[in-house]
């Protein structure tokens, strides 16, 4: 006679339960962009994501970036019916500039709720009529995500309908969850009264959070908030990546908050990757680049390095540190470092010059580098042809 066989009979290894069977069917990726969306055609979209019903693992991207139709009924019909989904793994969806609503942020919480195989979500609502109660049922909605490891969210503060209080709230409840986090601020123009304090408490509680990279280019963030997040970066002893930008704040911080992140970050050491960017920060000077050079140091497993310090008023002193502290790191990949328009000079570059070649000697995997020193009134014709 004939039976089915249940998952683990013909396998050598003994089944662990039905999410087994699910962990080895094909991801199907689905995408719907702008430019097939049009208001007679969202009966057409809602169809194709009702198809995904059948589908046993997917992963979704909805980029509706900049749309410009009232289309919040079809975007919560469709946040309905991606409930159905039998796995949801990867859930992206780009409303940035859009008419989206609170409306359509509870569809997409209570959506989320039941993405109980959700691993990687990335939300992006900068430009939005979404308001405070929007943004709160979303945090809910991450906290009740067992299975998320990648949080991406890109948010806006220059909306007076969204308070820094509720951004920081929601951010709180995705550091519980996520092992990698990313969170995007740029631009916010209302940041100066952001309570960093209740995201430094969610950042020290947390063992999890392995990945961190955080934008805060163009902002009004103060010293003040700099240090108060570095006193909770300092304990994140789990953290591998960290990316901080901080670029465009010119006259808001200084070496004053600046020098508090990598600082912090030379107390670690098992960081893989280091991103700073202090690029058009003029008060950012050599303090704040040692310090960066000792986290170097500190971090001997690091593979990749960016440190953008162009157009501020670093030297050779803070340079011939951080060349000191990379002949150090015999496992460097990918380095990028930016000092245009610095004080440095033809000493500081050739001395780094002399590193790199030291490291290349090695037989490292130092397969990419960017140096960049233009526009240094110091630094000649002669330095640029041996970078």
């Amino acid at each position: 006679f004939f039976f089915q066989a249940e998952d683990g009979i013909r396998d050598f290894c003994l089944s662990r339960g039905l999410g087994d069977v699910y962990k080895r069917q094909p991801l199907k990726e689905y995408t719907f962009c702008k430019e097939v969306f049009q208001k007679s055609l969202a009966k057409n979209v809602l169809i194709d994501v009702q198809k995904m019903k059948y589908s046993t693992k997917a992963a979704v991207t909805v980029d509706w970036n900049h749309v410009n139709a009232n289309f919040n009924e079809d975007c919560a019909a469709v946040a309905v019916t991606l409930k159905d989904v039998p796995i949801l793994e990867r859930i992206t969806l780009d409303l940035d500039n859009t008419l989206v609503n609170d409306e359509v942020c509870i569809a997409i919480a209570d959506m989320l709720q039941f993405s109980i195989f959700a691993t990687h979500a990335s939300l992006y609502l900068k430009g939005t009529q979404v308001t405070d109660k929007g943004l709160s049922d979303l945090g809910k909605a991450f906290s009740s995500m067992t299975s998320l490891k990648n949080l991406q969210l890109r948010l806006s503060l220059n909306d007076s309908k969204i308070s820094g209080r509720a951004v920081a709230e929601t951010i709180s409840f995705a550091i519980q969850k996520a092992t990698t986090l990313g969170l995007d601020l740029q631009e916010s123009e209302t940041l100066s009264d952001f309570p960093f304090d209740l995201i430094s408490t969610a950042l020290q509680s947390t063992a999890r959070l392995t990945e961190l990279s955080l934008n805060l280019s163009w902002t009004k963030i103060s010293d003040a908030s700099l240090t108060t997040f570095s006193a909770a970066l300092y304990f994140m002893t789990c953290l591998k990546i960290c990316r901080v930008a901080l670029k465009g704040n010119d006259g808001n911080i200084s070496d004053k908050g600046c020098h508090r992140i990598p600082e912090a970050l030379s107390g670690h050491r098992l960081l893989t990757e280091i991103d700073l960017s202090f690029g058009q920060c003029r008060r950012v000077t050599d303090l704040t680049l040692s310090k960066a050079a000792t986290a170097v140091g500190s971090n001997i497993e690091l593979t990749k390095l960016h440190l953008d310090f162009g157009d501020t008023a670093v030297s050779n002193k803070g340079l011939n540190l951080l060349s000191a502290r990379l002949g150090r790191v015999s496992k460097l990949a990918s380095l990028q470092l930016n000092f245009f328009s610095t004080w440095i000079s033809d000493e500081g570059v050739l001395r780094l010059v002399h590193v790199l070649t030291y490291l290349r000697k090695l037989k490292l995997n130092l397969s990419k580098q960017d140096i960049i020193v233009q526009g240094c009134p110091n630094v000649s014709s002669l330095s640029l042809i041996h970078i």
